[in-house]
């Protein structure tokens, strides 16, 4: 934890001044995933979600995707509501994996992760990772082995990390991956599945919420964008 601090500390004024040219997601503090998206998300990907499989965030913010879905994989959940839990079969020993620019946000998620641990809302024998990263820098095994992945990004964001998400599966030799995307279609790709989600901040409006299956034999030279300014900043909760 004090290695990834150090680590993200040392990378926090270059991600700040690109943060501040490029913005990829939401503006934080303006906007947050709703818990309603996060269920959906769930009840779409579990049918297909097996033991060993990585569940990753791009954008994460403050975590909330990575966590509540950990929670549920959890034995000692109790914050997730039982109806949500006895629709689903949970699958053993899947991963999670949060990765955000902001050094700050990923100390955020990592306090909350250690307070829910202690409470025992989730348990320990679950791996959950934040990492400080810009994901369309293709970091060499940044992804890890995900197949499923959140994104809360504008149209911008998806444009850019669509290839890299395509560059990944063709990688790891995966079949496919499955992708949730709030707010905004991935372009170029046709949704599985289409949903509407209510926001805590704006009562009575509906948000979309889109589930793909990517899939496809493309291939991809280096994504490397060392050098130029792009970036991701992550949602107030994405």
């Amino acid at each position: 934890s004090s290695r990834l601090t150090i680590s993200c500390e040392t990378q926090k004024q270059k991600q700040e001044s690109i943060a501040k040219d490029f913005m990829l997601a939401p503006r934080k503090k303006l906007w947050s995933t709703p818990i309603g998206a996060v269920d959906h998300a769930i009840k779409w990907t579990q049918a297909d979600l097996k033991s060993s499989d990585c569940i990753c965030d791009i954008g994460c913010g403050d975590g909330r995707i990575i966590l509540r879905w950990a929670e549920l994989h959890s034995s000692q959940s109790k914050m997730i509501e039982e109806e949500l839990k006895s629709e689903i079969s949970i699958a053993e020993d899947v991963s999670f994996l949060g990765i955000d620019v902001d050094p700050e946000r990923i100390v955020q998620c990592q306090n909350e992760l250690a307070r829910r641990r202690s409470e025992g809302l989730i348990d320990d024998s679950i791996r959950v990772t934040f990492v400080c990263a810009n994901a369309l820098e293709n970091t060499p095994g940044l992804l890890q082995q995900a197949n499923v992945f959140f994104l809360y990004l504008i149209p911008r964001g998806l444009k850019l990390i669509h290839p890299v998400l395509m560059k990944h599966r063709a990688e790891t030799q995966l079949s496919e991956i499955q992708v949730i995307s709030f707010m905004n279609k991935i372009p170029g790709e046709k949704p599985e599945d289409r949903a509407l989600v209510t926001v805590e901040h704006q009562p009575g409006a509906e948000w979309p919420l889109y589930y793909y299956k990517l899939k496809g034999s493309e291939q991809f030279g280096d994504l490397s964008i060392e050098g130029t300014k792009l970036s991701q900043e992550s949602a107030d909760g994405d």
